[in-house]
């Protein structure tokens, strides 16, 4: 048996569209940029790929469910509105938990090269990619398709892509590591020796670096991030608030309301009628 074999599980009732532009001249490969496939894609349980040595790298955007991958010494779950940047050359393994949506995409290393490196965030222009990835999916079935408008689509998401893949040039520190990490996770109830153990600091330090920097406790932190996050989904959103504080951490809808009154002076649902959102 190969042990370095890839192994994809498909079960009945997964769908994957494939997002190409191989029909136009010089499309191949997104236009020579290195896209080699992408693909909108609903899993049900039971989907799951394992590539012990892949040569390409590949990026993951989840829409719906939840999808759990390994990486390396890596490993966790991939929830709506995150991305997985997984480099090539490292085993990777990644299925369905539920029922889920995602897009995906594999690149080119040639064209990619070390742009890419491991991480599992928060997209920043993920719903963009989205509907360009939906849009040049419509036009490629249309009945008259622009292959102009289909040209166009294809470079603003490589834009948005390598963006998204972008390394940033400063060192990130401790406690812009553990923010990134409780925005990811804001409905978990940490406490402060899992939130330091995410940034590498003891708990007393912890909480010194916080006071010193943001004044603020670690608590404090993870309150902010959880209203921040309160205040765009009243906004953006039409979802209950007894949803909404559980989504940030909240399993009493009281106890949220109270946080949310003392973060922003009035209640959520002010909050939305302000903001516009009427469901």
């Amino acid at each position: 048996m190969n042990s370095l074999a890839k192994t994809i599980i498909i079960p009945h009732g997964c769908v994957e569209n494939f997002v190409d532009f191989s029909d136009l001249p010089d499309g191949e490969h997104w236009f020579g940029q290195g896209v080699v496939m992408a693909a909108l894609a609903h899993h049900v349980p039971g989907y799951s790929v394992d590539y012990p040595a892949p040569r390409r790298h590949s990026i993951q955007y989840c829409l719906d469910g939840c999808y759990r991958f390994e990486y390396g010494a890596e490993h966790g779950e991939l929830r709506p509105g995150e991305l997985l940047l997984l480099p090539g050359g490292r085993r990777q393994k990644f299925h369905a938990a539920e029922s889920s949506r995602n897009i995906f995409w594999l690149l080119d290393p040639a064209e990619w090269g070390g742009e890419l490196r491991f991480a599992h965030k928060r997209s920043s222009h993920g719903e963009l990619l989205r509907l360009l990835m939906e849009t040049a999916l419509h036009e490629r079935y249309s009945p008259s398709p622009e292959s102009g408008l289909r040209r166009n689509l294809a470079n603003l998401a490589v834009s948005l892509i390598r963006q998204e893949t972008a390394v940033a040039e400063h060192r990130e520190s401790p406690l812009e590591k553990l923010a990134a990490r409780l925005r990811l996770r804001p409905e978990r109830q940490w406490t402060v020796d899992e939130m330091a153990g995410l940034c590498g600091l003891s708990a007393p330090y912890l909480h010194a670096v916080c006071r010193k920097q943001r004044g603020e406790s670690p608590y404090g932190l993870l309150t902010r991030i959880r209203m921040e996050l309160a205040e765009t989904l009243l906004a953006r959103t039409d979802y209950p608030v007894k949803v909404i504080a559980s989504q940030c951490g909240y399993a009493l809808p009281f106890s949220f309301t109270r946080a949310f009154v003392k973060h922003a002076g009035m209640p959520p649902s002010e909050y939305r009628r302000r903001a516009g959102h009427h469901g």
